[in-house]
């Protein structure tokens, strides 16, 4: 996780969960994070059923190509299930940018302070104003 970013509970009016916040003074605008992790996923491979919370869609020559599903559901090391913690800091490579997945939506448009860039087939986000320290990180 990058060292100006730390993810802990966010208390929003009848919801607590966690949430991405700036550490830092500032995040200047056009900062950018990722690539937002996960797994392929191609869309045969969906069912009705699926949570699709943590995934984008990613698109090649206008056409929708496959997913990346951003839940971490096992170790790559057959050990069981990857731990939240394990998840937050990065200690294994294929969670390194697992942190990506607690970054929230914004509720209104003054709020937002990230957008999500789709290059080379991968999702990043990329601050679109400066984000002080303490503030939400916010996704539209």
């Amino acid at each position: 996780m990058p060292d100006d970013l730390q993810i802990r509970p966010s208390f929003l009016p009848e919801l607590s969960h966690y949430g991405v916040f700036c550490k830092k003074t500032v995040i200047a605008k056009s900062t950018r994070f990722g690539p937002f992790p996960g797994r392929i996923v191609y869309p045969n491979e969906l069912k009705p059923s699926d949570d699709n919370n943590h995934m984008w869609e990613i698109f090649s020559d206008g056409r929708l190509s496959h997913f990346i599903d951003g839940r971490i559901t096992s170790n790559p090391s057959g050990s069981g299930n990857v731990t939240v913690g394990a998840c937050i800091t990065g200690q294994d490579d294929s969670t390194v940018n697992q942190w990506m997945i607690y970054v929230n939506c914004a509720r209104y448009a003054q709020e937002q302070n990230l957008i999500a860039v789709q290059t080379d087939g991968q999702i990043y986000y990329e601050v679109c104003k400066d984000i002080t320290q303490v503030s939400f990180i916010y996704l539209n």
